[in-house]
């Protein structure tokens, strides 16, 4: 439980977010982003490495208020004592690399045919 997350952080002896990331709100708000954090720096602490978020998100969605995820995912960087670990890619960019890579041919249909992802030559402007 989120409330719980504030001790739990004490415990690892870790701080990882700015004084004003309310646990409750902000917690809430950043939910995924926040708990994925929260295990990143456990196991890192337990295993005794470094450890990275990264976050790939579909560029057309947004949150239920219209904000698109790049900038929702930034709030959430704004939060963090030290973001130089979490990063953000879509899966247009990964789409636009993949489409020329050859013998990823599977991999390219697959993208092309799931229907979240919007990954389509129309989607992008591009020729059929």
């Amino acid at each position: 439980m989120r409330c719980q997350y504030k001790d739990f952080l004490k415990e690892l002896d870790v701080n990882l977010f700015s004084d004003s990331f309310d646990f409750e709100k902000d917690g809430n708000r950043f939910y995924q982003l926040f708990r994925n954090y929260l295990l990143g720096a456990a196991l890192s602490i337990k295993w005794r490495v470094d450890f990275s978020l990264l976050a790939i998100v579909n560029s057309l969605n947004t949150n239920l208020e219209g904000i698109n995820h790049a900038e929702e995912f930034g709030c959430f960087q704004s939060m963090l004592r030290d973001s130089s670990n979490v990063f953000l890619i879509t899966w247009q960019v990964i789409w636009k690399r993949l489409r020329f890579e050859a013998g990823l041919d599977a991999l390219q249909e697959w993208l092309l045919s799931y229907p979240l992802l919007t990954v389509t030559p129309v989607a992008f402007g591009w020729p059929c």
